[in-house]
């Protein structure tokens, strides 16, 4: 009964310890009460039999609110108080587990929903309130795009897709494959024409272009929505034609000074782009470069915007400390003594007359051989010579004892990608 008791409070300290919220700046808003209601056993177990069918058939919901029913009706019974924390702590990690998953599928309007689920059920976590705000912020927060490159020429070629065998010089070639898409060409004066043979299926125009530049060594650029002009491949010829515009990308508000660095160091990096400035009051890169590496920076932009990737341990740490002790044994007696009556001290005890005389008669025998009171004695003889003999005391010990004592706390260490998170256990650092 009593480790029966034992383990039960150890149960329901640690259900309130993974339950309670840790604390957090702002002060959690007032939670409506429960109205007071008198203790009623009967009502409460007819509670806690709804909540025990109503968990079984999976209506947790309603299991939770049967328990905390029967709780009302049993403020002091502490199995009844486990069964509502236990089902409360189940359900909030159930929820927060559904919200994260929905995160990082990118399904923020639903990870919201889930926390504000997992807020009815336990209204006065924090955690969970600070997490639910943050999650309305990255989902309320408006999406701007780069702002568009304006005044740059842009060809129009017929969609679709041709099966491509060409066989000639560089401007037949061109020519041939262009006219499929309904597209003219010129050419510039030092193109180096040399044989090219295209054969190759189902290909867009796009695709056949970067095909047909790689064989011939040259590039191309648009000069209205149905002219291009092909131009040889060279620095030179680069540093000439090559189109160059400027586009401003504006930067998200979830993206911290630190980040905007590393951002900037990405698009160097990755880009190869010299032309490139950052205007921190406006929260803006300006770069100027070509049109084909302006769209690898704002596609890299936007992946290095997303929120950075969490994980979120929840830990539990237990502390048990167990101590057994077992004495069996029995003490022997140490000494006896031997008392001797002679004549004087028979005869005054047989002239006892009454029971309080001879009580008094025999304390004052006892008296005379040095002894306080009245030991334990038997006699022995009884014939010419009798003595007493006093009887030693022994001492039988038979115990067993067990002490336990277990604590439990809970961690909730969260983890950005990137960043350091540090995690310590103890009493003291260092």
């Amino acid at each position: 009964m009593l480790m029966r008791t034992i383990r039960l409070s150890i149960s329901l300290l640690l259900s309130l310890l993974i339950c309670l919220p840790i604390p957090a700046q702002a002060p959690a808003p007032p939670q409506p009460q429960a109205p007071l209601v008198r203790p009623d056993p009967k009502r409460a177990q007819k509670a806690a039999e709804r909540g025990d069918k109503a968990e079984a058939a999976g209506r947790f919901d309603e299991a939770l609110a049967a328990y905390e029913e029967a709780a009302r009706y049993a403020p002091q019974d502490a199995d009844v108080i486990e069964r509502a924390v236990a089902l409360r702590s189940k359900l909030v990690r159930a929820h927060v587990e559904a919200a994260e998953r929905d995160a990082l599928a990118g399904h923020l309007d639903q990870a919201a929903e889930e926390l504000g689920a997992t807020l009815q059920v336990d209204p006065g976590n924090t955690i969970v309130a600070e997490r639910l705000a943050q999650l309305k912020t990255m989902e309320d927060e408006p999406r701007a795009g780069p702002t568009a490159i304006s005044g740059l020429p842009r060809l129009q070629p017929q969609a679709g897709k041709h099966n491509l065998n060409l066989r000639g010089d560089t401007k037949t070639v061109y020519e041939q494959f262009a006219d499929l898409f309904g597209i003219k060409v010129t050419f510039d004066p030092d193109i180096n024409v040399r044989s090219v043979r295209l054969h190759v299926d189902n290909v867009d125009f796009y695709t056949g272009m970067v095909l047909l530049g790689t064989q011939s060594g040259t590039f191309w650029r648009p000069l209205n929505p149905t002219m291009m002009f092909v131009v040889p491949d060279t620095p030179e010829k680069r540093r000439l034609y090559a189109m160059v515009a400027e586009q401003t990308f504006p930067l998200s508000a979830a993206v911290g000074p630190e980040d905007v660095t590393e951002i900037l160091r990405v698009l160097r990096d990755i880009t190869g782009a010299t032309r490139m400035d950052l205007d921190t009051r406006s929260r803006t890169i300006t770069m100027r470069d070509t049109p084909e590496r302006l769209a690898l920076a704002g596609e890299l932009i936007q992946q290095l915007e997303r929120a950075r990737g969490e994980v979120m341990l929840e830990i539990e740490l237990l502390e048990v400390d167990r101590n057994k002790a077992r004495s069996l044994g029995i003490t022997p007696p140490a000494s006896e003594r031997l008392i001797g009556l002679n004549t004087v001290d028979l005869n005054k005890l047989k002239s006892s007359t009454t029971l309080t005389n001879l009580l008094t008669n025999i304390q004052q025998v006892f008296a005379g051989k040095g002894f306080s009171g009245i030991p334990a004695v038997i006699p022995i003889g009884g014939g010419l010579s009798t003595f007493l003999l006093t009887l030693p005391s022994g001492t039988a010990n038979f115990s067993d004892s067990l002490s336990l004592v277990q604590s439990g706390r809970q961690v909730l260490l969260r983890a950005q990608d990137g960043k350091p998170a540090s995690f310590f256990v103890g009493d003291r650092f260092p």
